[in-house]
């Protein structure tokens, strides 16, 4: 096709296309939710919504309980969050955490629940909120931090309305009596404290823990206190007299969170010896401990307003819903609990695979969302995963960057079963790229070795090496006729390598960065590649001599991470790991066609990884919140 000609076809296909989307959230299709850790835990008191909070990857994620779907992902927050509360009208959430130096925002913010707005800031002098509570009757918000201070502000407008002093170390708990009169804390100098509202008076000082007091929690009928320590039990205090009624013993390790069933005829507590535990409150018999074999330290609890169920979060990422009468498991929500560093769809577009800093993989239902498997045994950072053309097999490559490096493997996996076929040595330091050939017959890999490897399909056996980039290969790209291989490096070049006997047919250069993606146009004649850098950090290059024809700044902050291309080879796909938006560029000029930044991910973890459906429907993005996201693709 001649030059004009192709530069016609394309000029018609972007008259017909979508007109430029406003900055927000995509057309979401289903998300496959995750949480690098669990710290906070609420239910909204109408019993309709259930919420999960992480500190490392900084996320509330707000859920149906009715069918364990995630609706959506409050974020924003520059730091980790601790703690969260409902309001009790059911309309916000309120949340405590780190606030991240320079960052301009306060310990504690309240997000309005219908669409994630942030409404409000609640200001304190502290570094670091480790719990909050929102009293019953929606008029005062409690907060209670490492420097040992409670907070009290009026929720309405957020003005600090008194500071309690007198624990001698971090505030861990905090909760409101049923008639938000008092106020407990528990405190990491082994005590709970009991305070007036209406003044801050001390009304009682609950010693008797042998170590630190992680949490509080009042009973319905406001005639008892209890409290969870790190001495591995759990205690009933009399709110009246301060006096211990009750201890509650079986953990066998620190005890993070507590709470009353709503009726207060039983109560539960966390342990970090992997149950969950429930207790009768009239003769503190134990009635249940819950657990399955990949809790790993559960860390917040909470009953069901109904008390038929009740849900913990724990360090692994997951929260489980279990049934009160008989313990059984009834749901686990969430996926992967580290960032997601790689996803691809089957050139079916049936089919997904996404790889995580877990060391797992998962298979996906493009149509549903389902997660249809996991494939384990890496046992390092999955880097890269990738269908082979007939969508029968997955080959994966791992590995940390050095010196931290465990599995720098390739592998090879059957799709239908997810059984490991092979297992390769990879590059020296880690596998960073992978991708299958055309004909399924081999296996080309980049690692931080700087080589490129050509590995046999059927066996694994390596059939050719080649070098040539002074840096780690970050990422490889198949051109269409399965005849030349992009790679990116850190050495800032991109190089193009014929399949067929590893020849280097030429170097192209003008980024100036080192190369986080490349991707061959649908048609095979350009090929883009994104830097790590500032400013014009997206570039596109002719394939047949090395012109470069386009350059823009995917970020002009820099960190672009991840490049796609729509199958029509109009557009192109750009993501970026600082500011986490997701931008559409016509390929022809480099103009801006549309950036969503809402449900794109947010967190200390700056990826964002990319794929596009061969069918052109969908794309697809990995999250720095062990979250996958399937969106329409407005530009096709």
């Amino acid at each position: 096709m001649s030059r004009r000609l192709w530069l016609s076809v394309a000029l018609a296909l972007f008259a017909s296309a979508p007109r430029a989307l406003a900055q927000g959230q995509p057309a979401i299709q289903w998300i496959g939710p995750g949480h690098s850790t669990v710290q906070g835990v609420a239910l909204s008191p109408d019993g309709q919504l259930f919420a999960s909070s992480s500190f490392e990857d900084h996320t509330i994620k707000i859920w149906q309980t009715s069918n364990g779907a995630m609706l959506r992902t409050v974020s924003g927050t520059y730091a980790g969050i601790w703690s969260i509360a409902f309001t009790p009208d059911n309309q916000y959430i309120a949340a405590g955490g780190e606030t991240a130096f320079g960052s301009g925002q306060a310990d504690v913010l309240l997000w309005r629940v219908s669409d994630g707005a942030l409404i409000r800031q609640f200001t304190a002098n502290s570094f670091e909120v480790l719990s909050i509570a929102v009293s019953p009757d929606g008029q005062l918000l409690a907060g209670g931090d490492q420097n040992a201070n409670v907070w009290i502000w009026r929720l309405s407008d957020g003005l600090l309305l008194r500071t309690l002093v007198g624990h001698g170390g971090g505030v861990l708990g905090v909760g409101f009596s049923r008639d938000s009169q008092t106020l407990a804390t528990a405190s990491a100098d082994q005590t709970a404290k009991m305070w007036r509202v209406s003044d801050g008076a001390l009304l009682h000082t609950l010693t008797g823990h042998t170590s630190l007091v992680s949490s509080v929690a009042f009973n319905p009928a406001g005639r008892y206190l209890i409290t969870g320590s790190w001495d591995n039990t759990v205690r009933m205090w009399n709110i009246a007299t301060g006096n211990l009624v009750h201890t509650f013993t079986g953990a066998t390790d620190l005890v993070a969170s507590v709470a009353w069933m709503p009726n207060g005829r039983k109560l539960a507590a966390t342990s970090w010896d992997g149950n969950v535990r429930i207790w009768g409150t009239l003769d503190g018999a134990l009635l249940h401990t819950l657990s399955e074999s990949a809790v790993s330290y559960p860390h917040a609890v909470s009953f069901a307003p109904d008390g038929k169920s009740l849900w913990a979060g724990g360090l692994d990422g997951k929260t489980r819903q279990w049934r009160v009468t008989d313990g059984a498991l009834l749901r686990k929500l969430g996926h992967h609990h580290a960032p997601i560093d790689c996803v691809a769809v089957s050139f079916q577009s049936d089919l997904a695979v996404s790889g995580a800093r877990d060391t797992d993989m998962k298979v996906w239902d493009i149509a549903t969302g389902n997660d249809l498997r996991t494939l384990t045994g890496h046992t390092d950072i999955v880097n890269s995963a990738v269908f082979s053309q007939d969508g029968a097999w997955i080959a994966s490559g791992a590995g940390s960057p050095p010196p931290d490096t465990l599995d720098p493997s390739v592998r090879k996996w059957r799709v239908f079963d997810g059984a490991l076929q092979w297992t390769a040595s990879g590059h020296l330091g880690g596998t960073r790229a992978v991708v299958f050939a055309k004909d399924g017959s081999a296996i080309y890999s980049g690692g931080w070795d700087s080589k490129i490897k050509f590995w046999r399909a059927s066996d694994g056996a390596l059939l050719n090496t080649l070098s040539g980039h002074t840096n780690p290969v970050m990422t490889l790209s198949l051109s269409p006729d399965g005849q030349t291989l992009a790679s990116g490096s850190f050495d800032t070049t991109l190089k193009l390598w014929r399949t067929s006997d590893g020849g280097l047919i030429r170097t192209l250069t003008g980024s100036g960065f080192g190369v986080t993606s490349v991707a061959f146009s649908p048609n095979g004649l350009t090929v883009a590649g994104c830097a790590d850098g500032y400013g014009q950090n997206v570039h596109i290059w002719r394939v047949s001599d090395g012109a470069l024809i386009q350059t823009f700044a995917g970020d002009a902050n820099g960190f672009t991470e991840s490049l796609a291309w729509s199958p029509s080879g109009n557009t192109l796909i750009s993501s970026s790991g600082y500011t986490h938006e997701v931008r559409f560029w016509r390929a022809l000029d480099g103009a801006l066609q549309a950036m969503f930044d809402k449900e794109t991910g947010w967190g200390p973890a700056p990826v964002l990884p990319l794929a596009t459906s061969p069918n052109g429907a969908w794309f697809l993005m990995g999250r720095g919140d062990a979250t996958l996201v399937l969106s329409a693709n407005p530009f096709p």
